[in-house]
């Protein structure tokens, strides 16, 4: 059964690409070439999202590569995401995220909890998230598409091993917006804008 509230969300989104940026648009056309490249070339697509702590953008743009996906009945796309070192991930992504209609379903209260995600629908296998570095064996070590979503370890990063395609994909941090008035609209925020552009990617992706 589709969760009606993502699909929702996703529909809004799927309206709104006009509201990204025209180099933007041609960036994520680029990837979206590349990502049809690797399925031809590989069978399948693995990105992995990188992002300094793996706690907040790298972990949002996971999931909804995951929703976009299914949204379009994409089916040999694989999202991971990782960090240059690990922490958790952030509760407060993970309210805006169930905010916005996403299910997490988490393992109980640790330092790095583990959470199942239910986007637009249920998964045969369970989609896991939590923080853990790039390079992590339960990452894809070969083969895979590098998105780099902000500066900090995009710069600390040059060369990601293993990696067919590194992208520079940067996101501002909502984390400036921490313990302020604006916290969780700003997060909310993010969860759109990202979620917009993740949507018109996947969408390009569809295209044959």
């Amino acid at each position: 059964m589709k969760n009606k509230g993502v699909l929702n969300l996703i529909e809004k989104l799927k309206l709104q690409s006009g509201e990204i940026d025209e180099s933007r648009l041609k960036l994520l056309r680029l990837i979206a070439d590349l990502i049809k490249e690797s399925i031809t070339k590989n069978g399948s697509a693995k990105i992995v999202v990188i992002c300094t702590h793996n706690s907040r953008r790298s972990q949002l743009a996971e999931a909804w590569i995951v929703a976009a996906c299914q949204y379009f009945g994409i089916d040999n796309i694989e999202a991971s995401s990782g960090g240059t070192e690990a922490t958790a991930f952030n509760l407060r992504m993970v309210v805006a995220l169930r905010q916005s209609a996403f299910h997490l379903h988490t393992d109980g209260p640790r330092d790095n909890p583990f959470y199942t995600l239910q986007a637009l629908e249920a998964m045969p296998k369970p989609h896991i998230m939590y923080s853990k570095v790039y390079d992590h064996p339960t990452n894809p070590r070969k083969h895979f598409i590098a998105f780099m979503v902000c500066d900090h370890a995009d710069q600390k990063c040059p060369i990601i091993t293993g990696a067919e395609h590194r992208i520079s994909l940067p996101y501002l941090d909502p984390k400036e917006y921490d313990d302020t008035p604006m916290e969780n609209q700003m997060y909310l925020e993010k969860v759109e804008e990202i979620g917009r552009e993740m949507i018109f990617l996947m969408g390009e992706v569809s295209k044959r």
